[in-house]
């Protein structure tokens, strides 16, 4: 059965219960659900596109897909913080003085978040 998901990249819906038990997890590279066999003292999930993890590979492959979440919201929180920056300068243009204002304290708080997320990240990397 494992050879017929690997080779197809997706298993019949009539086989999902041969999968195993059905676990409120979700795959961290499709985000289907995850069903758990029990093989030799150890757990294996498998999601029914074919993705297969052990416990130890799920929680390496949940921490990649927390670093790759974050860096995103990193690069948000940057380019919003750009985006204002932008507006921030036309009202100046426009001698809108208070939106000038708004808009840079905006993009100062957004550049402040994307910081404290970056030194989380360099944190915990080291």
């Amino acid at each position: 059965m494992e050879v017929r998901i690997s080779e197809s990249g997706y298993s019949d819906p009539a086989i999902t219960s041969e999968l195993g038990e059905l676990t409120a997890l979700s795959c961290p590279e499709c985000g289907g659900p995850l069903w758990q066999q029990q093989a030799a003292n150890m757990a294996r999930y498998r999601c029914r596109v074919g993705h297969a993890y052990t416990g130890q590979s799920l929680l390496s492959a949940e921490d990649e897909a927390i670093e790759a979440s974050i860096w995103a919201a990193v690069r948000l929180l940057e380019q919003r913080a750009n985006i204002l920056k932008g507006m921030a300068d036309k009202d100046r243009l426009d001698n809108r003085l208070r939106m000038v204002e708004h808009h840079e304290r905006l993009a100062r708080e957004s550049r402040e978040h994307a910081e404290v997320l970056r030194k989380l990240l360099v944190t915990a990397m080291e």
